[in-house]
């Protein structure tokens, strides 16, 4: 049991913390959102609780808390603008530097839970998805918050603190399925260290289970294609690319920067197995890293459930920054400070170059605004028409439009590369069009192509993106007195950058 933190520990606790928020607030609306945000988007601005219950069910793959509450917080203060859309995550993953340090000191010592709330502050993965409006920043808090909940019980096994941890067992599984396994982790850790208790352990988890029920139905509905394309990549990159993003974020600007991560996180859980062959708290979190990347790690070798993606892996990251924190450490704090730095320049080189970025659909609707704005337009892979049509202020239709100008936009791409380019397919002039004039914005590349008359004009006509597919084709949705009016998915959102 170790004693009450002095002062001074709540001071450091406290910087680190504002260094947390410090990485994350200023950083909330600086890029557009991409794909899965936009999902986010709709169900951030249903009308009720049910219709949010059926989006969950008609468009996700991961349980309702989330959603819940954003939905809770647009209801508060509103979802004006995408850094608002993205408050709550922006706020999990700040709140994740002090739950770390008050989740692992049991289990790793009070330094190296200081430093492990370092880490959580400054680790560019949690950062990326502290500024992405989906589940997974919160994934990591209440994951910290289930583990806290699981040194308590190991300290003192008492009614109320077995309830705490059931609690908040549940929640993580509310959040991301995945949470089930680190659920099954704990779990398995309790029944080890407190044989006495066993009887108590199992009851318990058995009503964790029971809360989390409910989620069956759901579940049952989001059985579909949604995540299928998770099995199709090769295993063996999945794993490298979740080593590597967990340790350095999914986007690092230069190799040599992420060398350098990764040599540092490499070592440092290295030295924290180390130091768990004498410790009995560092053996049991070996434990729950252990068990929450080789049970989905068993199911996808065996193709039982295919899921094993790095994002998903973010339930083992506590306890890997605890073996990390007490490896840093081994050698005071020089890795320490040079590993935080890597992090902090990776994260803020990121935010500062759009390269490194979502494709800035927002800053080239901006760019594409001297076009008439009730023209068609065509988007650049078709995947992201979503997103086109946020801030195009349009709406996806399938069939040929008639028109005689069309305003195109070609996505920047990632191909073979760490930044952003522009891409070569598409587009491609329709019979009787040409290019009346052509901008680019950041790797975008934007056209207005013009005919004499108006004349019908298919997906086809208009040529294939990176994807061999052809582009998706968006307008201005007509009242029936026929005027223009902008779509109802970005009407609703109230963003402050939809047109």
């Amino acid at each position: 049991m170790p004693g009450p933190p002095r002062r001074s520990v709540w001071a450091a606790l406290a910087l680190v913390t504002a260094g947390a928020l410090a990485l994350r607030l200023p950083y909330l609306g600086n890029q557009s959102l991409w794909y899965d945000e936009t999902f986010t988007r709709t169900i951030a601005v249903a009308p009720s609780i049910t219709r949010l219950w059926h989006e969950v069910k008609a468009s996700e793959g991961t349980p309702p808390l989330y959603y819940l509450l954003t939905w809770g917080w647009g209801k508060l203060f509103g979802i004006h603008s995408d850094a608002a859309l993205r408050a709550t995550s922006g706020l999990a993953g700040a709140a994740c530097a002090p739950a770390a340090f008050l989740a692992l000191r049991r289990l790793a010592g009070g330094g190296a839970a200081l430093a492990a709330a370092a880490l959580a502050a400054a680790s560019p993965m949690l950062v990326w998805y502290s500024l992405d409006a989906r589940a997974y920043s919160l994934l990591v808090l209440l994951s910290l918050v289930s583990i806290w909940s699981t040194s308590l019980v190991l300290e003192r096994p008492t009614a109320r603190r077995f309830a705490g941890w059931m609690l908040a067992a549940a929640a993580v599984v509310w959040t991301h399925y995945f949470g089930a396994f680190l659920v099954v982790a704990e779990a398995a850790l309790l029944l080890w260290r407190l044989p006495e208790a066993r009887g108590r352990t199992l009851a318990w988890s058995a009503v964790a289970g029971a809360l989390a029920a409910p989620l069956i139905p759901v579940l049952s509905a989001q059985t579909d294609a949604r995540t299928d394309f998770i099995g199709s990549l090769a295993l063996a990159d999945r794993l490298e690319q979740a080593g590597r993003q967990l340790a350095m974020g999914p986007n690092v600007p230069r190799a040599w920067l992420e060398v350098i991560g990764l040599a540092l996180a490499a070592a440092a859980v290295a030295g924290g197995l180390l130091a768990a062959r004498r410790s009995a708290p560092l053996r049991a979190t070996a434990l729950l890293a252990a068990v929450a990347i080789g049970l989905p790690l068993f199911l996808s070798v065996t193709d039982i459930e295919d899921r094993l993606l790095a994002r998903n892996l973010l339930i083992a990251w506590p306890a890997l920054a605890a073996l990390a924190a007490v490896g840093l450490l081994r050698l005071r704090g020089v890795p320490l400070a040079l590993y935080l730095a890597v992090g902090v320049a990776a994260i803020v080189w990121v935010e500062g170059d759009w390269r490194y970025q979502n494709p800035d659909w927002r800053g080239a609707a901006r760019a594409a605004e001297h076009a008439p704005g009730t023209e068609p337009a065509a988007a650049f892979p078709a995947l992201d028409a979503p997103v086109a049509a946020v801030y195009l202020g349009r709406h996806e239709v399938r069939g040929p439009v008639v028109a005689d100008r069309i305003l195109v936009a070609v996505e920047p791409a990632r191909i073979g590369r760490r930044e952003l380019a522009p891409v070569r397919s598409g587009p491609r002039l329709p019979p009787g069009f040409t290019a009346a004039w052509a901008n680019t914005y950041r790797g975008f590349r934007l056209l207005e192509l013009r005919a004499g008359a108006r004349q019908a004009v298919s997906r086809a006509e208009l040529g294939r993106d990176v994807l061999g597919d052809p582009p998706a084709l968006l307008v201005i949705r007509r009242s029936r007195s026929g005027a223009s009016v902008a779509s109802a998915s970005t009407a609703s959102s109230g963003s402050d950058h939809a047109r």
